[in-house]
């Protein structure tokens, strides 16, 4: 008698490899850290929350100067599937909501752009 793993365990098992081989290709961070005394902010885009998510997740980001920026989502194949922010903003923190529910579950990547900065994080919609 030998031993399977259950479905659950081979999709696990497929989508960290798949993490393994595609993070390094997407999620390449551009960050500047915020020096000592520096009243300028740090851009950063931070990890979704809730992530895995079913419909809704939110993402926080923070641009240190005015620029025109970009938050977008990909899909595996860095096809976009949706824009999130497209627009110029002042130096800050943000927060967007954004609703999943027309996309297939699966892996996809969050990147927000900008000016100089580039920054990318990984999210799960499980339906």
């Amino acid at each position: 008698m030998g031993t399977t793993l259950p479905f659950i365990c081979r999709a696990c098992i497929g989508l960290a490899l798949a993490l393994l081989v595609w993070a390094p290709l997407f999620c390449q961070n551009n960050y500047e850290e915020k020096r000592e005394n520096d009243n300028t902010p740090a851009f950063e885009l931070r990890q979704n929350y809730p992530n895995p998510f079913h419909f809704t997740t939110s993402l926080e980001f923070t641009v240190p100067e005015r620029a025109t920026t970009t938050l977008e989502m990909l899909d595996m194949t860095g096809r976009k599937v949706a824009t999130l922010m497209n627009g110029t903003l002042e130096p800050g923190s943000y927060l967007t909501v954004f609703n999943a529910r027309e996309l297939p579950r699966g892996v996809y990547v969050f990147r927000l752009q900008a000016g100089k900065h580039t920054a990318s994080k990984m999210g799960i919609v499980m339906k």
